[in-house]
């Protein structure tokens, strides 16, 4: 269990502990595995305790008559007289940072020692027998032991559930009997804790007693003094209970009161973990008490003053890291988006690439094209060429009738002047045969052959219109005849035989552009 018990919890904790006398941590661990259920726990107590007897009764009960030799001879040195009159106690634990509440304090195991080589076998009867029967008797003893205890939680046990816990609270009948008196803090002692915990206040501890001889008086001339209690209420919390409370008990126990009225001056780190600072028990005068709580002060307010300290240095820390995770955090944003950018550029100039490499390929691809188109029409035209070499050579040996002739003047880009005699039957078809003819028809001439493009449109000049390249209309129908001024027009560059690519730089792309 790592969170702290409930209220209700705590209440079941204490009346855990009243039963068995069981530690804190043990019980809590004991009760949480229960999960809470008191009877459940307080069973598995018991049984658990009585195995561990079962373990141990053979090993103990060989050294039983040793164990009671020492522990006699502890109380014969300890000077202790419980008869004698009860004297009063005013002592400083040490520093305020000195933890002080740690285990309950243990009688050390006895260690088991092996006989010593070369005995005797009479002296190993003696011993036998006596190991014997001091196994009985310890063995007797401790059925009778457990007998007690298990009948004594049995009755403390069914009586915390007939009669529950007392209906007046100590600060009520501190008031009733007692008069004027600090002002003591209501809840139970766990709750007193925290409260001092979290107002970084000193915790006085007053555990009452009736049946002790100064209680009455130190109730009335030290707790109902005027500067007493002022000083109290002012600068510290104050929380008290009576012994025959069970919250009073445990408390007692757990600070290991030794007589009673007892005050102590508690620094609570936390609830399992509470520094004593100043402890008064027994006869108890205002003089001593006022001296210790002054002392405790000074004490308190150095450990405060270091309490702030720390914390202010842990909210800077804080501060400081998370401005760190911060900055940390920006620059892997920054990081990101800049490693976002860096793929996008990558990203737009592969596709850059690609585009150009697929421009490229297109532009060679359609050269290709164009090429192969360049060298049919060129064969095409040679061919043509070749049938109006035979019909000018047969207009030569039989020249038609010049009624059924018209003279063609063919004007070239260049300015180049072409004429021919076509018959007034021929197509404009044939004017454009003759017209890409002649390269091929002008190649011996003394000026070189004229350059015609591979694409152009036929047109006359009076009247101005076009000739469809298509047409089946004869010449002597376009008004051709009996002569006529015919202009050659190029629909495209005088190097259409190549291709150029032109880089065109907008938006940071590369667009392909053929020139034909």
């Amino acid at each position: 269990m790592t969170d702290a018990p409930t209220e209700q919890q705590e209440d079941i904790l204490l009346r855990f502990q009243d039963i068995t006398h069981a530690e804190r941590s043990h019980s809590i661990r004991l009760l949480d595995s229960c999960s809470w259920d008191l009877e459940q726990a307080v069973s598995l107590h018991l049984a658990n305790a009585e195995i561990e007897r079962q373990e141990t009764a053979p090993l103990m009960a060989g050294h039983h008559n040793n164990h009671n030799h020492n522990h006699n001879n502890t109380n014969s040195s300890s000077g202790a007289n419980p008869s004698g009159p009860v004297a009063s106690s005013v002592s400083s634990t040490g520093p305020l940072l000195q933890p002080l509440l740690t285990a309950s304090d243990r009688p050390p195991a006895s260690s088991v020692s092996a006989p010593p080589p070369g005995a005797r076998h009479d002296d190993d009867a003696v011993s036998t027998r006596s190991s014997v029967s001091s196994w009985l008797f310890s063995l007797v003893h401790r059925a009778f032991d457990t007998v007690v205890s298990v009948g004594g939680s049995v009755l403390s046990f069914v009586s915390l559930f007939i009669f529950g816990p007392p209906s007046t609270s100590f600060p009520q009948m501190f008031r009733k009997k007692y008069g004027n008196g600090p002002r003591f803090l209501p809840g139970s002692f766990g709750a007193a804790v925290a409260d001092a915990k979290r107002q970084l206040k000193l915790l006085v501890v007053y555990l009452h007693s009736d049946d002790a001889a100064p209680t009455a008086s130190f109730c009335r001339e030290v707790l109902g003094d005027e500067f007493v209690r002022s000083m109290l209420d002012e600068h510290f919390l104050v929380w008290g209970d009576e012994l025959r409370h069970r919250e009073g008990d445990r408390v007692a126990r757990l600070l290991r009161c030794r007589r009673y009225p007892h005050m102590s001056i508690v620094l609570p780190a936390s609830l399992d973990e509470l520094r004593q600072i100043a402890i008064m028990e027994g006869e108890i005068n205002r003089d001593n008490v006022v001296a210790n709580l002054t002392q405790c002060l000074e004490h308190m307010e150095q450990h405060r003053e270091e309490i702030r300290r720390r914390q202010a240095q842990h909210e800077h820390d804080r501060l400081l890291r998370a401005q760190q995770d911060a900055e940390y955090e920006e620059s892997l944003r920054l990081d990101a988006e800049r490693d976002k950018e860096r793929q996008k550029q990558r990203q737009i100039e592969m596709e850059r690439e690609a585009k150009l490499r697929a421009a490229q390929e297109a532009a060679i691809e359609r050269a290709r094209v164009r090429e192969e188109e360049r060298q049919a029409i060129k064969r095409e035209r040679e061919a043509k060429a070749d049938a109006f070499r035979k019909e000018d050579a047969s207009f030569a040996a039989n020249p038609p009738p010049k009624a059924t002739l018209t003279k063609i003047a063919l004007r070239l880009p260049s300015g180049v002047r072409v004429e021919r005699d076509f018959l007034r039957s021929a197509t404009v078809t044939t004017l454009y045969e003759w017209a890409g003819a002649l390269p091929a028809l002008t190649a011996e001439r003394k000026g070189g052959a004229v350059d015609v493009p591979v694409r152009f449109i036929l047109g006359s000049s009076f009247p101005s219109r076009q000739l469809e390249a298509a047409g089946t209309q004869t010449l002597e129908e376009m008004g051709l005849c009996p002569n006529a001024m015919v202009l050659l027009t190029q629909l495209d560059d005088q190097d259409s035989d190549e291709e150029e690519l032109v880089d065109a730089e907008e938006g940071g792309q590369t667009a392909p552009v053929a020139v034909v």
